[in-house]
């Protein structure tokens, strides 16, 4: 178990009763046959790996991950670890099995002031961030947890300044490089109240940019004398000042499943054994009360256990002579109900959860109220639904893409915001489209107006702390593009799976003129032979505009003629003299293809065709 020195800076203004704490459920949720919220996490103890695995795996459906605590850090390349690698490999395969996270702990096992050293020199802190990095790939785990306490309990206050700066670099570094490889990180500090009250060289508010998890141990308020090990007005306080400083969703709070006792006197005691206080689970302080027959008194201001009893103590004096002393000892210990109050924590500030030192050491009888409460937090489940109106659109109109938002029960789901997300039929990437917020129905629906291809839409609903995201089905909204129409709308365009470019610009006072390029492979004819090439190639030319305009000119009547030593061909259709129509003009050229030999290689051949030059569009008048 982690020995903390007595708190420092702890204040007794900040002790409320625990009576005053509560946590409004939220609206939706679930009943008591659903999951419960994830909201428990911990520490599992090396020395008691088989009992807090077998917890872990027992109440799987309360934890988000759990942090064996099994390595120390010896310096900046070295990271000892204190279980076998076949206790390791067998733990994290049950926790696995379960779906569970596992983030190990790393601990700070270097000589005072010298991780602060570390994590100040750039090359010695890249150093430690790839072997926590490699420790985390090696191992297979899903991140790393770092306690380094070195920094408030052995450096020295005077160091603060100056490491809180190298922690936040480090931290970040950190970061980067683990979720650069889809690993977390979590960080576990001792408790602040402000920004210089507490243990501010952990500095929340920046390495809270980083982190995934921010594990706040609050816990060991008492240590050298007795009292309370975690009062609820102080740990309430602390989750307080630290929703403010990073994503609440980040925070697991601490809670201590264990307890103290302590002598009240010894004076006369023997030397050979002489009492001291002693640390307990709280499973083994309740074994120690029930043994005594005593009934553990509850303390309402610290929402805590406390009992107290006598005991002898029979052993030699200093001069050997014999000596004996009857002394009273004091136990307090956290419980069920402890843990439950603390737990409850989680709904009032939007928490992540709490972390349990240890897993293993709580009460048995925790899990059923706890679970109960997990429950009135757990997030709502949900669906949607998607749909087109109407199911297929002409190039360039836009359509309208529907959907409904419901709650598991069938219920509808109003004042959430849900993303429209698209993407062309054979694509791979979604986009997001258009969002839409919920009526009092569920409904949802956003105005699409497709580029010239098919495309795909859906609905995505975010997981939020109150909601489990959902996304619809996908649907498929056909676009027809009309004859011509890629040659005469300005922009990019896709049809038949090939990319096209137009530009458009005025052409006289009343006509306008279209460039149409296609995204093509091409071959030309050089002085050192043939090259290919891949580029943005002009199509063809369009024109529209009155027919008065072309009615005298070859380009907008049907036939064959040659100008400027070129040959062209005119085809139009409907009508080749009179009202509205469309010609397009060919040239006859010498066009270069590439053929693909069976044998390999490729063989090119020049041949004369006929290639469209330009269109025209004639109106009515």
């Amino acid at each position: 178990m982690r020995v903390r020195p007595f708190v420092l800076f702890a204040s007794t203004a900040a002790l409320v009763t625990a009576t005053a704490i509560s946590s409004a459920p939220i609206a939706g949720a679930a009943s008591s046959t659903s999951p419960p919220r994830r909201i428990i996490s911990g520490w599992l103890p090396y020395w008691t790996t088989d009992s807090s695995t077998a917890d872990v795996v027992a109440n799987a459906d309360l934890f988000s991950d759990v942090s064996p605590f099994w390595y120390s850090a010896r310096s900046a390349g070295v990271i000892a670890a204190q279980i076998s690698t076949t206790t390791r490999n067998s733990v994290v395969a049950r926790l696995h099995a379960a779906s569970i996270p596992v983030l190990p702990t790393v601990t700070d096992g270097t000589p005072a002031r010298s991780m602060a050293a570390i994590l100040a020199n750039p090359t010695l802190r890249t150093e430690h961030v790839n072997a926590l990095v490699g420790l985390a790939v090696a191992g297979g785990f899903d991140g790393i947890d770092l306690d380094y306490e070195n920094f408030a309990f052995a450096d020295g206050q005077s160091t603060w300044p100056r490491t809180k700066v190298s922690w936040g670099t480090f931290i970040a570094q950190l970061a980067t490089a683990l979720h650069a490889r889809g690993k977390l990180l979590s960080v576990d500090v001792p408790y602040m109240t402000s920004p210089t009250n507490g243990y501010w060289v952990y500095d929340y508010a920046t390495i809270g940019r980083y982190v995934d998890r921010l594990r706040i141990m609050t816990y060991d308020w008492s240590v050298s004398h007795p009292g309370p090990i975690a009062p609820i007005g102080w740990v309430r306080q602390v989750a307080a000042f630290a929703a403010t400083q990073l994503p609440p969703s980040k925070i697991q709070m601490g809670v201590a499943s264990y307890g103290r006792d302590w002598p009240l006197s010894t004076t006369g005691c023997p030397v050979d054994n002489f009492p001291s206080a002693t640390a307990y689970t709280a499973r083994q302080a309740e074994s120690l009360a029930a043994s005594l027959h005593i009934a553990p008194t509850w303390n309402s201001t610290y929402a805590e256990r406390t009992f107290s009893y006598r005991e002898t103590y029979r052993g030699h004096s200093a001069s050997g002579g014999t000596a004996a002393c009857t002394i009273t000892r004091t136990v307090w210990y956290d419980d069920a109900s402890s843990a439950l109050l603390r737990s409850q924590l989680v709904g009032q500030f939007a928490l992540g959860g709490i972390a349990m030192w240890t897993v293993g050491g709580e009460s048995p009888s925790m899990w059923t109220p706890v679970r109960a409460y997990a429950r009135t937090i757990a997030p709502v489940r949900t669906s949607v639904t998607v749909s087109a109106v109407p199911a297929s659109v002409v190039y360039p109109a836009a359509g309208t893409v529907r959907g409904l938002v419901r709650r598991a029960d069938g219920s509808a789901l109003s004042g959430v915001t849900v993303q429209l997300q698209s993407r062309p039929v054979g694509g791979s990437t979604w986009s997001t489209a258009g969002a839409a917020l919920s009526s009092v129905t569920g409904a949802v629906s956003a105005a699409v107006k497709p580029p010239s291809q098919d495309m795909q839409y859906r609905w995505y609903l975010p997981s939020s702390y109150s909601i489990v995201g959902a996304v619809s089905a996908t649907i498929t909204l056909p676009v027809t593009i009309p004859n011509g129409a890629v040659y005469t709308t300005a922009g990019y365009h896709t049809i038949g799976g090939r990319q096209w470019r137009t530009t458009c610009g005025r052409y006289g006072s009343v006509s306008t003129r279209c460039w149409a390029y296609i995204y093509a492979t091409q071959t030309a004819m050089t002085a050192s032979g043939y090259v290919t090439t891949t580029g943005w190639v002009l199509n063809n030319l369009t024109y529209t505009g009155p027919a008065s305009l072309w009615n005298v000119n070859r380009l907008a009547r049907p036939g064959t003629f040659v100008s400027g030593g070129a040959t062209w061909r005119v085809v139009c259709t409907p009508n080749a003299t009179t009202g509205a129509r469309v010609c397009t003009d060919s040239i006859l050229a010498s066009v270069i293809s590439r053929v693909a030999n069976p044998s390999g290689g490729y063989t090119y051949r020049t041949l004369r065709e006929w290639v469209v030059n330009d269109v025209v569009k004639l109106s009515a008048s």
